[in-house]
């Protein structure tokens, strides 16, 4: 069994879903699968912005009429327009309630806001069964997907695996559930995290102990680097789960590595896709590495660094703690370290909190900050123990003059990460990509 998860890019109109449904239909033949749904493009503002009014007094019913106008002429193109209907009057009652300042605020949000793929879901099962496909809509409540951690940003509950897995095994169609929404023991909605449509896809592969999770998005994979830095990049066609996380975590930003952790887990295969160049394979994610020296490169503007110097480092028990306790209680941020005897050096974002952090450390350290800082990160499984492939990349920045600030190597020993000026971090994406993408193997080391 497969699962397919599609982004609210993918099936944002009539002739997108129609056209995801069709490539549905070409893929699962007559058998089991599921299907998860994000919401529509946009929806979810538009659900916010609802809420936002009926708590404040303001125009609510515009905001659902909005919702309506934009799902009609889907729901009439595939015969749902019962289903929209149900929908509209769950968000009717509920953003009453708001307005007339209901105590239970939270719950009731969670169920406004999950309407968004309640209405989805249902409007591509109707696509599904125009393609000919036996589909049905389930709920996370019917599958037993439960939640722990509030309405909101809640997470999905580990032991409940084996009873969502129950129900999947006496699945003999197509089974359609909403991305982004769980449920309660007592059966109420709650919702998870934004971006959580791929969590949901994830937790149902581990479940059904899926041989593949295809991410249906609006890019062709996950990038040897951002195309819009650099116009040479193309997809990866395989990455280890190692990898994508490295990437995902430096700027990479297709998959988010906490949102597919419950496939890693249980060593299901995700696979990244565009829905608008159906034939294009994508990236493979699995438990396999890319077998490259450089796989790809990433990257995250906009940072700064901090350099703490103190002879009080110097065989002192506690000093690192007391730093990072500095951050923590400031809410700042930290990324990637580096230390010596007598110094650690981090980057930061740049909080409105980091002053007084910075006040802070000052007492006990000599603090240097800079600002306006870009952090490269250089991921590839045949990194480790490759003296050679760490002298190309030194090699391809100084090729553009950029001074390199602060060098760590990542603890997996796949990735190198380094610290540029940010002026000067589009001329070295070029290079590091020129030098292991354009027409030289990254395989040598």
């Amino acid at each position: 069994m497969k699962v397919y998860k599609f982004g609210g890019t993918s099936i944002a109109d009539g002739d997108r879903m129609a056209a995801a449904a069709e490539m549905v239909a070409r893929e699962v033949g007559g058998g089991p699968a599921i299907v998860v749904v994000s919401a529509t493009a946009g929806t979810t503002d538009v659900l916010l912005e609802a809420v936002r009014e009926a708590c404040c007094g303001g125009d609510w019913k515009a905001d659902l009429a909005r919702f309506v106008r934009c799902h009609d002429p889907i729901a009439s193109r595939f015969g749902a327009g019962d289903e929209l209907r149900r929908v509209g009057r769950v968000l009717a009652r509920d953003l009453g309630y708001l307005a007339r300042g209901v105590r239970s605020q939270g719950r009731v949000v969670a169920r406004v806001v999950a309407q968004g793929e309640m209405a989805s879901s249902a409007l591509f099962a109707a696509a599904l069964r125009k393609a000919g496909v036996d589909a049905v809509r389930l709920t996370p409540q019917q599958l037993g997907m439960l939640t722990f951690g509030g309405y909101s940003g809640a997470e999905f509950k580990r032991e409940a695996l084996p009873r969502v897995a129950r129900h999947l095994r006496r699945l003999r169609r197509v089974a359609v559930v909403p991305g982004f929404v769980g449920a309660t023991g007592r059966g109420e909605i709650t919702t998870l995290s934004r971006g959580g449509s791929d969590y949901s896809a994830a937790f149902l592969a581990a479940a059904a102990a899926a041989e593949e999770l295809c991410i249906y998005t609006d890019v062709d994979g996950i990038m040897s680097a951002d195309p819009r830095v650099v116009p040479g990049a193309r997809p990866v066609r395989w990455l280890s789960y190692a990898e994508a996380a490295e990437l995902s975590y430096f700027g990479a930003r297709v998959l988010h590595p906490g949102t597919i952790e419950p496939a890693v887990s249980a060593s299901v295969p995700v696979r990244v896709r565009n829905a608008f160049r159906p034939d294009d394979p994508g990236t493979l994610v699995c438990s396999r590495g890319s077998g490259r020296g450089v796989a790809a490169i990433a990257c995250q503007t906009g940072i700064d660094t901090l350099n703490v110097v103190s002879t009080r480092m110097l065989n002192a028990h506690g000093f690192l703690a007391r730093i990072f306790d500095v951050m923590r209680r400031r809410s700042v941020c930290v990324d990637v370290i580096a230390t010596s005897e007598v110094s650690v050096s981090m980057t930061v974002d740049p909080a409105e909190t980091l002053d007084a952090a910075v006040e802070e450390l000052a007492t006990v350290a000599e603090v240097t900050r800079k600002r306006d800082r870009a952090v490269v990160c250089v991921v590839g499984e045949r990194m480790r123990g490759s003296p050679r492939i760490v002298s190309r990349i030194f090699a391809a920045v100084a090729r553009v003059g950029a001074a390199v600030e602060m060098v760590s190597q990542g603890a997996s020993r796949i990735n190198l990460t380094f610290v540029v000026r940010r002026r000067v971090v589009r001329k070295v994406l070029r290079s590091l990509h020129a030098e292991f993408f354009d027409g030289r193997s990254a395989d040598a080391d």
